[in-house]
């Protein structure tokens, strides 16, 4: 089992994993310093950031399905719909997942 935690602009992002494989994630908003005026800025977590936290935090590893199922979900919270665009992200990674799951793997 293994741990990691990525710091975004305003969020934290801890992976859980067992085996190499993913078996949770999840945001935790941090303190934003204050700006010479005091006033605190805080940013959303995009689709982009958590993305990128995740390939620093999973490496070269194929995406999988439940990489996908997490991109969606995050798809569905950034746009407030429940119907997946096809050529989005997430219908892209759903894609990838079922192409990676029919390709043999090397077992470590």
């Amino acid at each position: 089992v293994s741990v990691t935690e990525t710091q975004v602009p305003g969020r934290r992002i801890i992976t859980e994993s067992v085996g190499g494989q993913v078996v949770g994630q999840f945001v935790e908003p941090t303190p934003v310093q204050a700006g010479l005026t005091g006033a605190v800025r805080e940013s959303a977590l995009t689709i982009g950031e958590a993305l990128e936290a995740t390939a620093h935090t999973v490496g070269d590893k194929p995406v999988e399905q439940s990489d996908a199922a997490a991109i969606q979900a995050a798809e569905v919270r950034a746009t407030g719909s429940n119907v997946i665009s096809p050529g989005g992200l997430a219908s892209m990674a759903q894609s990838a997942a079922a192409y990676n799951a029919d390709c043999p793997r090397e077992e470590e």
